[in-house]
């Protein structure tokens, strides 16, 4: 006899990002408790993109700030968690609102809490039943299966890959804004020169934007650019645009233009996406386009593990103070990035040219790009004392 489909809750408040690399752990509960209910707690720009990943049931948003909304939300959130009564909840948060997802876990009514752990975390320590070192330079994805395996869950490769939902009316909209301009056969390549305004210090400096594609541009005669961005970014892309106005015709500012849906579209459409750390990064890689990415305050090891190996080339040139976002409150370069320009534009042109030439007409062994480390799998870690509620979430009653 099955009783009614138990609930997984699952927390994660931060950037697209963020939530593309939590993905894999959804995977991995669907995939061993078919029966369960997932519910997904975030911050309402995330809705959007859970809410077109097949393995979320349910979502509920959360804005961390400003305090009295916060406070107001948190507690109609857990409000409702105490109605639906969630057998589990995994509170995902490792460098920010750590408090306040601990609140919500405690307060949620769930039978068991799973959470990371870092130094002098008296709070979470009590807080969950069980806690799993949040180590910050492991890959965050196996940080987040990592919670998976202590549940009992299986984890292979192939949980690793995203499908994201990309709907008839997203790819219309992407058409709708190469029309006339980039129709195939014609190449397109995406630049996205902006970072989440929390760390600016990831942008690459916008004069070797303009030099590698200036180059990019020269090289390969059937390729259209498209600049993308917020609305609120429209200024900055657009500076990257004047710079190259002698290729007008062939590069447009896309910013403030696309929705999330038609953004995945037109980054599936893409021959290549050159881009810093940021949230379209992360999409790219889970579509698997083609991608170019920057990185320096950030450790790639850390954030860019999806994807296929083959279809991403990464630059990352640390330094002594490198990494310091989540680590530190203010960088100690005062912001300049001085990580970022050590990434030279000729190297850059090279690896998208690598992704829109013919094959075999560059070396990929010839280009610095960043070697990821040989991380060995994690160690199996001990399951949760599981007793009567794991026959709960298998969905079977005695």
């Amino acid at each position: 006899m099955i009783r009614e489909a138990p609930v997984i809750c699952v927390l994660k408040i931060g950037g697209i990002g963020s939530v593309v690399t939590t993905l894999p752990l959804i995977a991995a509960l669907k995939d061993t408790f078919p029966h369960s209910r997932v519910v997904y707690i975030t911050n309402p720009p995330n809705l959007p993109l859970i809410r077109r990943y097949k393995g979320i049931d349910q979502s509920f948003a959360i804005d961390p700030c400003p305090f009295p909304l916060s406070v107001s939300q948190g507690l109609s959130v857990i409000r409702e968690l105490r109605r639906i009564r969630p057998s589990i909840f995994l509170d995902l948060q490792i460098h920010t609102h750590r408090h306040t997802s601990a609140a919500i876990a405690h307060l949620s009514g769930s039978s068991v809490r799973l959470g990371f752990w870092r130094s002098s975390d008296w709070l979470r320590s009590r807080v969950f039943d069980e806690v799993i070192h949040a180590n910050l330079l492991s890959p965050v994805h196996e940080l987040y299966l990592q919670m998976a395996r202590a549940l009992g869950c299986k984890v292979d490769d192939g949980l690793t890959r995203i499908s994201l939902t990309i709907a008839d009316q997203d790819r219309a909209h992407a058409r709708g804004l190469l029309e006339g301009w980039c129709e195939p056969p014609t190449k397109l390549l995406i630049v996205n020169p902006n970072a989440s305004e929390k760390a600016r210090v990831r942008r690459w400096p916008i004069e070797f934007y303009a030099a590698a594609v200036s180059r990019v541009l020269g090289a390969v005669e059937n390729l259209k650019v498209g600049l993308i961005g917020l609305a609120a970014e429209f200024d900055y892309v657009e500076e990257l645009r004047r710079r190259l106005a002698d290729q007008s015709e062939r590069v447009r500012n896309l910013a403030g233009e696309s929705s999330l849906g038609s953004l995945l579209a037109l980054l599936q459409r893409a021959d290549c996406l050159l881009t810093n750390d940021s949230g379209p990064l992360h999409l790219g890689l889970a579509l698997e386009t083609p991608t170019v990415g920057l990185f320096g305050p950030v450790h790639p090891d850390h954030y860019a593990r999806l994807g296929d190996p083959a279809k991403k080339i990464i630059f990352y040139r640390p330094l002594l103070c490198s990494p310091c976002v989540h680590h530190v409150k203010t960088p100690s370069c005062g912001g300049k990035g001085y990580c970022m320009r050590f990434i030279a534009p000729e190297e850059v042109s090279e690896a998208c040219l690598y992704f829109l030439s013919p094959a075999g007409e560059i070396s990929r062994s010839e280009l610095q790009e960043w070697r990821f480390a040989d991380y060995p799998r994690m160690v199996a870690q001990d399951r949760v004392p599981l007793g009567i509620w794991r026959r709960r979430i298998l969905g079977w009653v005695e």
